[in-house]
């Protein structure tokens, strides 16, 4: 992804200027990096208006939750997944991506309040699916709706995530911190209102992704497994190698 500065550069520019030389059906004219954010701004406005109109007409979603980051920032991206009522097909769409700073518990402010942005309530969200990340997971157990089971005995136990420990993230720090803020991503909190009361948040049913529980289990539990044993270890270690040898 390149800077919208990018549109002002002298050679991007000679490279439009030579797509229109050669082609005299094209109509193309430089923009400035103020019109081309104002294009971006409008059209973000639009989709995002069209998926609640989208969502509001839906009876069930389920949503899903990642945070990354890179060398200097953190990210929470969410995306909403239902079956279309008319065509049974399964819909997606990304209807967040917003920087943060904060634990487990403003991961979880963050989702109540993008979910209710959307009019996902409880009774429209049914789940939300995330990886093992220890932030995601104990957000969701903090927070989340617990799931009642029945025990072999016929007690009522209820599901939820193990205690994981709390990992800290650390604030954004940066000269032009207000620029790079994606176009949802929430306002601060006024200098003189540090402390405003937030309303505790509420989550779905919180579901761990299969597919990186079993990735976990492929590539690091597995490999602990066989390092506890000798001969394991050098069965592996043989089998591998013949492997890679064909």
């Amino acid at each position: 992804m390149s800077p919208l500065s990018t549109v002002e550069m002298p050679s991007f520019r000679k490279l439009i200027d030579d797509i229109l030389s050669k082609d005299e059906s094209a109509h193309m004219k430089h923009l400035s990096r103020r019109t081309v954010g104002k294009h971006i701004q409008k059209r973000f406005i639009e989709n995002m208006d069209e998926l609640r109109s989208i969502l509001k007409n839906v009876d069930y979603v389920c949503t899903t939750a990642d945070v990354w980051s890179s060398s200097t920032r953190r990210f929470l991206g969410v995306t909403a997944h239902w079956i279309d009522s008319k065509t049974f097909t399964i819909k997606s769409a990304t209807i967040a991506c917003r920087r943060f700073s904060g634990t487990y518990d403003r991961i979880a402010e963050l989702l109540h309040e993008i979910h209710l942005s959307f009019g996902l309530d409880s009774k429209k969200l049914v789940s939300i699916v995330t990886d093992n990340g220890s932030n995601l997971a104990k957000a969701c157990n903090e927070f989340g709706i617990k799931i009642p089971l029945l025990t072999h005995d016929g007690a009522t136990d209820f599901m939820s995530d193990d205690d994981e420990d709390d990992v800290t993230i650390d604030p954004y720090v940066g000269n032009n911190a207000s620029s790079q803020i994606p176009f949802d991503a929430e306002p601060a909190l006024p200098e003189d209102e540090p402390h405003q009361f937030r309303p505790k948040p509420s989550l779905s049913v919180h579901m761990r992704c299969a597919s990186h529980t079993i990735n976990l289990i492929a590539s690091t539990d597995f490999t602990s497994f066989i390092k506890q044993s000798a001969t394991l270890s050098s069965l592996h270690s043989e089998t591998i190698n013949r492997c890679q040898a064909l």
